[in-house]
């Protein structure tokens, strides 16, 4: 299948293929996923002619390859789309048991390879661009669904404020655009008129609730909901850089608190105590166990972390062990270098990232 446009819009229909293909459950060991922009497309059709190590049903993913992309450089840099065209051609994918899906954010459709890949794959396109060629078309259908909405609440936009609130929240369904529109809506209150110094204000709060709402879905071991967080933050252009440097002020704090377990000899099946019991005998050992200046339990201001993220940080913290959390924070310096090496998309790397993690962690309390 190919999916056309960006990647938020067309995220929901592969997260429900991939269910539909691989039932409810599907394992890690089952999705494989390829940047197109670097790795050669004969690396794919090697990993698509293999058995698999495990057997079984297979999903591969392989997103922007050159030859099926609008391009700013060599088109044929990773390869011309002949073998994985031949592969496609050989009817080997219909055999139910392999999956096989390319992602282009921007599609080339003058091309005649990606006529002949369109003929042979579903297409689904991005609901917001629309089918048409002129990319970055605004759905009409969606523009009068958004003026009907603000009308309803007696509001309208002003300028270049519609055009504004759309790259901000991203090209993504129209239910989620509506959603982040009735927020815009409560935001603004009894205004008629909203500005684009309104929308940036509202995408701005949201980006630090998103940033807030990441690291709490990392300490929940919730993958599913830390992927979506990650997808919104770079929907939105939360620079790579400023999502590292909250995952490492997390882990940071992690650390010193896993540090502070160790020094007390806890037990290595201890449970975390609840909350009025981690203010009572926790807490006011933790805080002076560092020296207040460089403390990573210190706000920017200086002033101890509010006593109830502390605490669901210290019940994080049970669920890893110290060199866990010292190979992550190596990790995420790692990850700095790699995003200015710029080989690899950010994206990809994150969310390879958040697997890596989520899934080494030990059981979590609720």
């Amino acid at each position: 299948m190919l999916l056309l446009g960006d990647w938020q819009a067309v995220r929901q229909e592969w997260e429900q293929t991939i269910l539909r293909f691989l039932g409810d459950e599907p394992q890690e060991h089952q999705i494989t996923t390829f940047d197109g922009t670097v790795v050669p497309e004969g690396e794919v059709v090697a990993v698509l002619r293999s058995p698999g190590l495990f057997g079984g049903k297979r999903v591969i993913l392989y997103r922007n390859p050159p030859f099926l992309s609008v391009s700013n450089g060599d088109a044929n840099s990773t390869g011309d789309g002949s073998m994985l065209l031949n592969w496609l051609e050989s009817g080997k994918a219909k055999d139910g048991q392999l999956l096989l899906a390319i992602h282009i954010e921007k599609p080339d459709r003058r091309r005649k390879i990606y006529r002949k890949f369109a003929d042979l794959s579903p297409v689904v396109v991005d609901r917001i661009l629309g089918s048409g060629t002129r990319p970055g078309r605004l759905d009409p259908r969606l523009a009068d669904l958004i003026k009907d909405t603000l009308a309803a609440h007696g509001k309208r936009f002003h300028g270049r404020a519609m055009e504004l609130f759309l790259e901000k929240v991203g090209s993504v369904s129209s239910s989620a655009v509506i959603n982040e529109l009735e927020k815009l809506i409560y935001f603004t209150g009894d205004l008629k008129v909203i500005q684009q110094d309104h929308v940036e204000s509202l995408v701005a709060r949201h980006r630090e609730e998103e940033l807030f709402r990441l690291s709490d879905n990392i300490k929940k071991g919730d993958l599913f909901q830390s992927l979506k967080s990650l997808d919104l933050l770079l929907t939105q252009e939360v620079h790579p850089l400023a999502i590292l440097a909250v995952l490492r002020g997390l882990f940071e704090r992690l650390l010193s608190i896993r540090f502070f377990l160790d020094s007390r000899a806890m037990p290595q099946k201890a449970r975390p105590l609840d909350f009025e019991g981690f203010k009572a005998e926790m807490m006011p050992g933790l805080l002076s166990f560092y020296p207040e200046e460089g403390s990573p339990l210190l706000t920017g201001k200086g002033k101890p972390i509010h006593p109830y993220a502390l605490w669901l940080d210290y019940r994080a913290a049970f669920r890893f062990q110290s060199q866990q959390l010292s190979s992550i924070i190596s990790r995420l310096c790692d990850l700095d270098m790699e995003f200015k090496g710029g080989r690899v998309e950010p994206r990809i790397l994150l969310e390879a990232l958040l697997l890596e993690i989520i899934s080494s962690v030990e059981g979590h309390y609720e």
